[in-house]
């Protein structure tokens, strides 16, 4: 549809060439960038389908955690000069993500450098793969695939800055039997949350005193993780029941 459009012009520049000669060099002048842009058009997108557009897809943050919302950073690099970000089409099945990615380009062979964002919330614990295809077209043209690539990541319970965070409180003893003491020697009001290894909340509970118990005679055994929070800060650790 494009190029037919192109080429309606240059038919119509040579008709008014003949029928007005006088006026012929602007003609002529018109009639060559006409030229060059039909040439430079059909040069582009050939370019498009031989070229390596993605340059990299990075998970932000690094190590994200079931708390994080996730993005991704996508680095492009597009063989026409304004290319636009037009419309994405995200999956999910079974801890496979696909993502394609719509990009609207127009005809200066040129090299157009993109970072684009894309915010894709938060995702359960787990590892996952993203596989990405990223589709050109212009106008209203039929998107071409013109490159793919696959990525793998993995989401944690916790990150690893509030797993590495300190406080004055602590937990023992670890591994344990059925019963914890949590020491808060500066008496602080924390919230207390322990999930159990797929993510789900086993326990949720508040402590304000200098020693504080909790009878975990209920839960099975295995690895549990305990986050204690207040105002100022989050503390995590594994506790492992044996």
């Amino acid at each position: 549809m494009h190029n037919l459009l192109v080429i309606y012009i240059l038919v119509n520049l040579i008709n008014q060439l003949i029928m007005n000669f006088s006026s012929s060099f602007s003609i002529l002048s018109t009639l060559f960038f006409a030229i060059i842009f039909l040439i430079s058009s059909n040069l582009s997108f050939s370019q498009e389908k031989q070229m390596k557009i993605f340059e990299s897809i990075k998970v932000l943050p690094a190590n994200p955690s079931t708390d994080d919302e996730i993005k991704l950073i996508i680095h492009t690099i597009q063989p026409s000069s304004f290319c636009f970000f037009d419309s994405t089409d995200i999956s999910m099945k079974n801890n496979k993500i696909d993502l394609t990615l719509y990009f609207r380009s127009f005809a200066c062979p040129t090299e157009f450098e993109r970072i684009d964002t894309l915010n894709i919330g938060k995702l359960p614990l787990g590892k996952y793969e993203l596989n990405s295809n990223l589709f050109t077209f212009r106008n209203k043209g039929t998107p071409t695939s013109i490159d793919d690539i696959s990525i793998g990541f993995k989401v944690e319970l916790f990150s690893l800055s509030e797993l590495e965070s300190s406080s004055g409180i602590s937990v023992y003893p670890n591994p344990f039997k059925n019963v914890i003491q949590l020491k808060n020697p500066n008496q602080e009001k924390h919230d207390i949350t322990i999930f159990n290894s797929v993510g789900k909340i086993v326990l949720k509970t508040a402590i304000e005193s200098k020693i504080e118990s909790l009878d975990l005679d209920e839960l099975q055994k295995g690895v549990y993780l305990i986050r204690m929070s207040n105002e100022n800060y989050t503390k995590s650790m594994r506790i492992v029941k044996n």
